[in-house]
């Protein structure tokens, strides 16, 4: 006999009646139940590919957002879904149900807090920082180096997958640059003596004004000339304008500056 599993699943079940569409050759799955089953697939870790064989009995605790909703219509599409996610061979072995309804301001908070634990692991797992409005929020003003320090883990995942993931960027780099060689004339000559090379750059939050501070503080050091200044600062498409305005505005201040007598 198997332990009893208890699993969460977040969402609103769509009924019987609004998950299938009535076509000339029969019933195909409708788009709120493709989405529910998808979900459903992603939360149910715990139970999946259990391939129960066996009579089995279920208990459900069915939270909804109103009182309208049928307890009953959500039972069907349950078992579809965990036939779907090969938790059980087949939903006629299902003898006993028990079924309970509750509107969703009565959910418990230890149902709150689980979502809220597996909402944690899911990021902890992925190493993916969490940006929400809410989060940001509660953070404050924060500077540059607290959001490298927020997606470090996140740049790590990828320095650790770059040599793979890097590869193959390199390989469908290389593909399109000798398909266009193929598919214009014009090109051959210059697809095979050209050199791409892909760079994978991790996206993160940047903070302007930490990098033009640093810039400056750096190019009055000086440790950075003002060149690699600008380029750190992010203004890398207009180097030689920027340097030549610099050098100009400066003269231009020494010269209106009152002379001693």
């Amino acid at each position: 006999m198997r332990n009893p599993v208890e699993v969460i699943i977040q969402g609103n079940v769509p009924s019987k009646s609004n998950s299938y569409k009535v076509i000339p050759k029969g019933l195909i799955k409708s788009n709120a139940l493709k989405r529910y089953e998808e979900s459903f697939f992603w939360q149910s870790g715990a139970i999946r590919d259990q391939n129960i064989d066996t009579p089995f009995e279920i208990e459900l605790d069915v939270f909804y957002p109103s009182k309208r909703s049928d307890l009953d219509g959500c039972l069907k599409v349950v078992l579809d879904c965990l036939q779907h996610t090969k938790t059980i061979t087949n939903d006629n072995n299902c003898c006993k149900i028990i079924a309970r309804k509750f509107i969703d301001k009565q959910a418990p908070d230890t149902i709150k807090l689980e979502l809220e634990k597996n909402y944690n692991i899911a990021y902890d797992m992925t190493n993916t920082p969490r940006i929400t409005f809410e989060e940001l929020k509660g953070l404050g003003k924060t500077s540059g180096t607290a959001f490298e320090f927020m997606f470090m883990g996140a740049h790590m995942a990828v320095s650790n997958h770059a040599e793979v993931i890097g590869d193959f960027m390199q390989r469908r780099v290389n593909f399109l640059t000798s398909a266009l060689g193929d598919t214009n004339s014009e090109l051959y000559k210059a697809s095979q003596t050209i050199d791409v090379e892909t760079e994978l750059r991790p996206y993160i939050i940047s903070d302007l004004a930490d990098k033009v501070t640093l810039a400056v503080s750096a190019t009055g050091g000086p440790v950075w000339s003002k060149k690699d200044g600008i380029i750190y600062a992010g203004n890398a498409d207009h180097i030689d304008e920027t340097l030549k305005e610099i050098k100009e505005r400066t003269m231009n201040r020494k010269n209106n500056e009152p002379k001693e007598q």
